[in-house]
């Protein structure tokens, strides 16, 4: 699960850690996704994400430049 706050650490309206939830997968490049939200509306905004897991290893999470392929 990965929350998206702002520059004051409050989450952001839309993208609490809730609609972000990874069960029961395993892979590269899992897309990172609020309810159907991409985070393309942060393009140009400072923010911090927050991961939280539980039995898991994250290995590296990017962006291949574009706010639309945000990837964990």
């Amino acid at each position: 699960m990965v929350a998206l706050h702002d520059k004051s650490g409050t989450v952001v309206p839309g993208y609490e850690k809730e609609h972000c939830v990874f069960m029961h997968v395993d892979g590269t490049r899992l897309p990172l996704t609020w309810g159907g939200k991409t985070g393309s509306e942060m393009t140009g905004k400072e923010v911090q994400m927050r991961v939280y897991y539980r039995d898991a290893t994250i290995f590296a999470i990017g962006h291949d430049g574009d706010a639309d392929t945000a990837w964990m």
